[in-house]
């Protein structure tokens, strides 16, 4: 605990259990002046009318002018045949399944680790009842957290390449194709 947090505690004559909330409670207090000034009350209507104002203006302007692309003809532009209408699983994009599984795990796994850190920005000496920061150190969850996210966008990427290249290819890619052939 800080030397500041005690100062305020000692000020405040708290003997509350968590020192961290009730340091966090005395910054807000209404007699402290702590509050936002009307030029950021203003500032933050402004800005907020002028970027759904600004949204509208461009959605108006797309919709009412046929020239810039929503009501042209079809036949003009870009026109290809839509491979996906007429897409066939090969066995290597069935293989590709378990790497999809793999993301849904580790994205899983990130997302409940994002969760015990908010929590332990919340209340960091418990986590109800369990001691968490003897099974699992914030600085362990927070790396761990951040190496997720890299592992499962990187096995995302892998897996969508996997996935496209018999889509885009001529077929279902082979080790044993490319042996025969070379």
């Amino acid at each position: 605990m800080t030397t500041i947090v005690r100062r305020r505690l000692a000020k405040a004559g708290s003997t509350m259990k968590n020192p961290i909330s009730a340091a966090t409670r005395s910054c807000f207090v209404t007699g402290t002046k702590n509050t936002p000034s009307s030029a950021t009350y203003l500032w933050s209507a402004l800005s907020l009318i002028t970027l759904l104002g600004g949204l509208g203006t461009v959605l108006f302007l797309f919709g009412r002018f046929d020239y810039l692309g929503w009501h042209q003809a079809a036949t003009i532009g870009h026109s290809h045949d839509n491979v996906l209408t007429t897409w066939r699983w090969t066995p290597s994009q069935r293989a590709t399944a378990w790497y999809l599984a793999v993301v849904a795990v580790l994205f899983l796994a990130q997302s409940l680790l994002g969760g015990v850190l908010a929590h332990y920005r919340v209340e960091p000496g418990a986590f109800y009842g369990i001691d968490l920061a003897r099974v699992l150190p914030y600085n362990l969850a927070r790396t761990w957290h951040l190496q997720l996210s890299i592992f499962w966008i990187a096995t995302a990427w892998v897996a969508g390449g996997l996935l496209l290249l018999a889509a885009l290819g001529a077929g279902a890619y082979s080790l044993d194709a490319r042996r025969a052939a070379a």
